[in-house]
């Protein structure tokens, strides 16, 4: 068994990859976690938190890494072993700053303080939000809609000669206005920290320093004189500071400026005073909280027993709780109403229609123009928030298991553009042992080409009919030339699009492949080449086809297009192309799942393995950067890569697989084939193209360093494999994770 610290918690499948490559050398060791129930904030925090995070088990985890064979091989490096030991150094010279700050640390009370850091942040923290955050991020987004106008307004003062203060006078106007619609939401958001703790003693010694501390403060501050208080909350006291809306002057910001109506100025001046910052320090059952916002009053309805109603009681957690018994490493939570407040809308969209009426009068285009443009984009508005996901609750975990860690997430947006009805058959297309995939299904309007189609033509249309008679004379007659030269070759294109790729794709299913089959001994002409085969990290774009024929008459209609496009600027300006020249055409061959048609580049001195290439199958069309590649994915195999670790054979909309060791490998390779390099440059003071490096190259200067990052190499090896799933079960799409650990061997 084998474990270590969780990743990020709950990340999307697309992400997941990338954070366990950052986190490798983290996520080494080899360690038996207790059984102890999991203990966790969702508990304790009410159940209309606006969002929620927590950690779980760090002591635990900080742990298992310390005590790993892993940790224990790169603390042992020289490099680190010298560092180390100049930091000691350091610390033990008088009047350094680490001395300083280690003689600091050492007394009774600091070093409590420490002691109760650590402790606060080993077993459980949890932060979250209270309602109030979904008001105040309303009031922010709010905000920016008004900025985005106030951009506009004043692009349009100074399109039309304007003075510019002028724009930037209504701007501000916008600024104040968009603040006096939604002053009944603003409020200062109240965000809780809470840290589990077993030093309750220690707590209140150093509650009672911080107190100490904010007393001579607030005492040299008359106007802070009633700011510092005690209160008394269930299960506990905290010190609060409360810094009063009244103290600071809003008056003098001249809002009266910015608006010709007093009584929404004073609005919003009683409203800005009437805003206290409040911030709540104190113990709350086990927990240390802190609390930011404009009152402590939301405290109260901190859950301090599994009676009360708390977050994990409400439907989104059922797979929470009956997950009861794993060791939870850490929650996050999104309540409905937050994900509507952060998620995209139309209004954009919308804050452009209001100006397209006056931008047309200005533009002097005809009346109807300006309410046309403004119908237009309302439109466009509404068939885009059509596209977008409806918003809903959104909560993930993670936990340990016996080979590493594995979490889910549960995302309850419906009108989610995913497919999950059926395997992906994809996935046999992707090389067996990649370095990596993630492949999909979308749903049938995912990509809302249809949609996008429209709007292109409705833009045109308005185009054509308004504005090319306000262009001037040789405008107008440029345009002309090029809308009667380019006009049809585009037609063209968008034609092919329609009727043959679109319908050819319909199987709607994607991949995206890092491959490291294709291997080299020289990439480049100018290099020098390697004894040791170089491994070429290949990425490729797997699309699946519904009709594999009429691809390749879309693909044929494209050539067909490039070679009319290359003929029409040589007719437009006979210099821009060689009289005779074509496109070359590719080069084709015959592999056993298809053609691969590939498009050298000769200039590029690349080696010959490396050339664009497009290989079409009869169930999958490949992009790749490598012949060898393009045809390789054609050939049905079975996916290996991340295979212990999933179910690739059931219904699934996304999955996502890497093999980190495979990727160190390729990494390995070339920071070798690096290392030899330097040396040689070191030594000949330049690396000629003709010269093979070999070991025998490296310098003993380099080596010693090299040896050093191959163990951190190693240590990255622990990651053995990680893979995401993700479904869709009865309309909530859920993203389920694991990875595999194992610890190196003891040095």
């Amino acid at each position: 068994m084998a474990r270590s610290f969780s990743p990020a918690p709950c990340r999307q499948p697309s992400k997941i990859i990338g954070v366990f490559t950052a986190l490798a050398i983290l996520l080494c060791s080899s360690f038996a976690v207790s059984a102890e129930p999991a203990l966790s904030g969702v508990e304790m925090v009410p159940a209309d938190a606006a969002f929620f995070s927590s950690s779980l088990r760090l002591k635990q985890q900080y742990e298992m890494v310390r005590d790993s064979n892993a940790m224990k091989a790169i603390l042992d490096l020289p490099a680190v072993k010298m560092g180390l030991d100049q930091l000691e150094d350091m610390q033990s010279m008088p009047g350094s700053p680490l001395s300083m700050a280690s003689t600091f640390l050492e007394l009774p009370d600091n070093k409590q303080a420490v002691e109760l850091l650590t402790d606060m942040m080993s077993h459980d923290t949890f932060v979250y939000g209270e309602p109030s955050c979904i008001k105040f991020t309303k009031v922010l987004m709010a905000i920016q809609r008004a900025n985005q106008m106030s951009s506009l307004s004043q692009a349009v003062a100074e399109s039309d000669g304007d003075d510019v203060s002028l724009g930037e006078d209504a701007a501000a106007r916008l600024l104040f206005q968009a603040l006096a619609d939604h002053i009944d939401d603003l409020v200062l958001p109240d965000i809780v920290w809470g840290f589990q703790t077993s030093m309750e003693d220690a707590a209140t010694a150093q509650l009672a320093r911080v107190e100490m501390l904010l007393n001579f403060v607030v005492q040299t501050q008359p106007m802070l004189a009633d700011a510092l208080s005690r209160e008394s909350v269930e299960g506990g006291e905290l010190l609060v500071l409360t810094l009063s809306g009244e103290l600071v002057p809003w008056e003098n910001l001249g809002l009266d400026a910015y608006s010709d109506d007093p009584d929404t100025v004073d609005k919003v001046n009683d409203k800005l005073r009437s805003l206290n910052l409040v911030i709540g320090l104190g113990t709350i059952g086990d927990r240390f909280v802190i609390s930011i916002g404009n009152s402590v009053d939301h405290l109260a309805k901190l859950s301090l027993s599994s009676d009360g109603t708390s977050l994990i009681t409400t439907d989104a957690f059922g797979p929470y709780r009956d997950a009861k018994g794993a060791e939870i490493t850490s929650v996050g939570y999104l309540s409905e109403d937050f994900v509507a407040a952060i998620s995209p809308t139309g209004d954009d969209l919308r804050m452009l229609a209001q100006f397209a009426e006056p931008m047309a009068a200005k533009a002097e285009l005809p009346e109807e123009a300006g309410g046309e443009a403004k119908r237009g984009l309302e439109q466009m508005a509404a068939d885009y928030e059509a596209m977008l996901p409806k918003p809903g609750a959104w909560m993930c975990f993670a936990y340990a298991t016996e080979t590493g860690f594995a979490g889910e997430t549960w995302n309850w947006s419906s009108n989610v553009a995913l497919d999950a009805s059926q395997p992906l058959s994809i996935l046999s297309h992707v090389g067996g042992s990649p370095l990596a995939v993630i492949a999909s299904r979308t749903s049938v309007d995912a990509l809302h080409l249809e949609t996008f189609a429209g709007w292109y033509t409705k833009a045109a249309g308005f185009f054509e009919k308004y504005l090319v008679d306000k262009m001037d004379e040789d405008d107008r007659e440029m345009y002309g030339d090029t809308m009667t030269t380019y006009g049809p070759l585009l037609d063209d294109l968008v034609n092919t699009v329609h009727t043959k790729f679109m319908p050819a794709l319909a199987d709607r299913q994607v991949a995206l492949v890092l491959d490291d089959e294709t291997k080299v001994q020289r990439l480049q002409a100018d290099l020098p080449s390697s004894a040791d085969a170089l491994p070429i990290v290949e990425p490729a774009i797997v699309l699946g086809l519904a009709d594999a024929a009429l691809f390749k008459e879309g693909l044929n209609d494209l050539f067909e297009l490039a070679d009319k496009l290359v003929n029409v600027i040589r007719e437009e300006d006979p210099s821009a192309v060689p009289a005779g020249y074509r496109i070359p055409d590719p080069v084709e061959a015959t592999v056993d799942g298809g053609t691969v048609w590939s498009f050298p580049i000769p200039p590029a001195k690349l080696a010959k393995e490396i050339a664009p290439a497009i290989g079409l199958g009869k169930d999958v069309v490949v992009f790749s950067l490598t012949t060898g590649q393009a045809g390789r994915l054609l050939t049905a195999t079975d996916l290996e890569t991340g295979a212990a670790l999933g179910n690739f054979e059931k219904p699934l909309g996304t999955v996502a697989a890497a093999d980190l060791p495979a990727l160190i490998d390729v990494i390995e390779a070339w920071l070798v084939f690096g290392a030899r390099y330097a040396s040689v440059q070191m030594r000949e003071g330049m690396v000629d193209a003709d010269v093979e490096l070999s070991s025998s190259d490296t310098s003993p200067m380099i080596a010693p360093f090299f040896e050093q990052l191959q163990v951190g190499l190693e240590a990255c090896r622990c990651l053995k494999a990680c893979v995401a799933e993700q479904t869709v079960e009865q309309g909530v799409t859920v993203t389920r994770w694991k990875n595999l650990i194992e610890d190196m061997p003891a040095r």
